[in-house]
């Protein structure tokens, strides 16, 4: 039998290392919601476990939990896909590991991609566009010309600093059905605000354009070499930008249909249905079914646990405010319209004498739809922001989850405390265009919406009564591809009946 056991527990452990997925969430800003401040391998079964370890002899029901919670999120940095620092904008070491500019995580915001391809069927580029695509270089090559393009990401494009910031309520309702199946329902109001202080013009406040050769890296012309480019013929250019497309930027955008206002929103968020299965086995008690035909030698030579297989299935009603696409700092309240649905596989291990560890792995399948208006690259080299919009197919990729938490139940007193790992990675999207278009490049959309993020839950909960408790918990971030660097709190009443 202890083989047995052994082997299951292994294969258990090696399912959830090797599945790697993720919780039921698209949005790299807010990438595994919290929903209460308790410990989240609970499943009301906290006080069923103390009891049956003989730790309490006060049995609560745990058949119906509800928790109110506030919560509040701030993210002014994040990293792109490269992971690359904004070295060029810092000046001490101590930022660079900070990232980007939270309004960068998809590429600085490049002027003069938006002269780049063709014009879609139907539909024309903005007035000033047209004008500055007609300018030429030094050599009598127009602007529009892509080669000339700044690989360095400097002349002609912008950085935005942005400050994301989410505050609201949330709510956590759980019940049992039969002694080891539960509902739950979770959902929650959001205020969510975007803004930005300014458009940072790195092409004005990086170069000088004196003699220095400095000045003139970083230009990439039609043979592929700067070595053409004489500081006369810099500046020259640099004016023609800075003049034409930097200058003008808001009333370009504006004939794009293109709102560069701050962005405020109060709205619901999406909804979470879950049925829950688990189950308690006793480990190393002669006295438990699951292991009544081990015979033991010495009943103290291994450390008694509970094992807890669970799973979880998830309905996610796609309920919050979708993205607006004429804003430029527009974000969704949930999954932007996409319902979708959750699985999620494990098991944790509550022993006796010391604490409690839980591993889980889990991904979320979201549905498609059809979002019209959306922005879509036309040009391989246009970054942050594109010049026409169509309709589009948008598929979701698949969200994964690993997560790893330790638990210690009343460590003092009626104090308990949990920490949780989690690493959640979001692939990329398929989009396709609802009527097709050559000038349209759907692929390099494509490839900035798939993100990573690692961070770890912290949480301390205070029993105020056998029935009664509130909590205290912080999301902090770690590491992160493609995402904000979130950092979120949240406070607790829960009631257990």
């Amino acid at each position: 039998m202890k083989k047995k056991f052994l082997s299951i527990v292994f294969l258990l452990f090696a399912v959830s290392q090797s599945i790697k997925a993720a919780p039921p969430t698209l949005a790299q800003n807010d990438f595994y919601p919290m929903h209460t401040t308790h410990y989240p391998f609970g499943f009301l079964n906290v006080n069923r476990k103390e009891y049956e370890k003989g730790l309490t002899s006060k049995s609560i029901f745990e058949r119906v939990q509800m928790s109110a919670s506030v919560f509040g999120q701030k993210a002014t940095r994040g990293h792109n896909q490269d992971k690359k620092h904004d070295e060029e904008t810092t000046t001490t070491a101590s930022n660079y590991k900070d990232g980007v500019p939270a309004g960068d995580i998809y590429g600085r915001w490049n002027m003069l991609g938006l002269l780049y391809g063709n014009v879609p069927t139907g539909q024309t580029r903005a007035a000033l566009l047209t004008t500055a695509a007609a300018l030429t270089y030094h050599d009598g090559q127009r602007l529009d010309h892509p080669n000339y393009s700044d690989t360095s990401d400097w002349l002609g494009h912008f950085t935005i600093p942005l400050e994301y910031r989410k505050m609201g309520a949330r709510f956590q309702f759980s019940t049992r059905l039969f002694n080891d199946v539960i509902i739950q329902l979770e959902g929650g109001i959001t205020d969510l605000k975007q803004s930005y202080s300014t458009f940072t013009d790195l092409g004005r406040t990086k170069h000088t354009y004196s003699d220095d050769a400095a000045a003139k890296t970083g230009y990439s012309s039609v043979t592929g070499t700067t070595t053409d480019l004489t500081n006369a013929n810099v500046i020259s250019n640099h004016d023609t930008i800075e003049t034409n497309l930097m200058d003008n930027h808001a009333l370009i955008f504006s004939q794009m249909g293109l709102g560069i206002l701050d962005f405020h929103e109060t709205a619901a968020e999406d909804v979470f249905l879950s049925l829950i299965w688990r189950h308690n086995h006793h480990v190393n008690n002669p006295d438990d079914d699951f292991v009544h035909d081990y015979e033991y030698e010495d009943d103290e030579e291994w450390d008694k646990f509970i094992l807890t297989p669970f799973l979880k299935l998830s309905g996610i009603i796609g309920i919050g405010k979708e993205r607006d696409n004429t804003k430029a700092f527009s974000i969704t309240t949930g999954n932007n319209g996409h319902h979708g649905i959750s699985l999620t596989f494990g098991f944790s291990m509550d022993f006796y004498k010391s604490i409690e560890m839980a591993w889980e792995a889990g991904v979320s399948n979201f549905f498609k739809r059809r979002i019209s208006g959306l922005y879509v690259p036309t040009d391989e080299r246009q970054t942050g922001v594109f010049p026409f919009k169509t309709d589009v197919n948008y598929e979701p990729g698949k969200t994964w989850h690993f997560s790893f938490a330790m638990n210690a139940h009343h460590f003092t007193d009626k104090l308990s405390c949990f920490a949780q790992y989690l690493f959640v990675n979001h692939g990329k999207d398929s989009i396709s265009l609802v009527t097709a278009d050559s000038a349209f490049k759907p692929s390099v959309l494509e490839d900035v919406t798939k993100w990573s993020v690692q961070a770890a839950n912290i949480g301390l909960n205070y029993d105020l009564s056998p029935h009664m408790s509130v909590g205290f918990t912080w999301q902090a971030p770690i590491t992160r591809r493609g995402a904000y660097k979130t950092n979120c709190v949240m406070f607790s009443l829960t009631g257990t009946f």
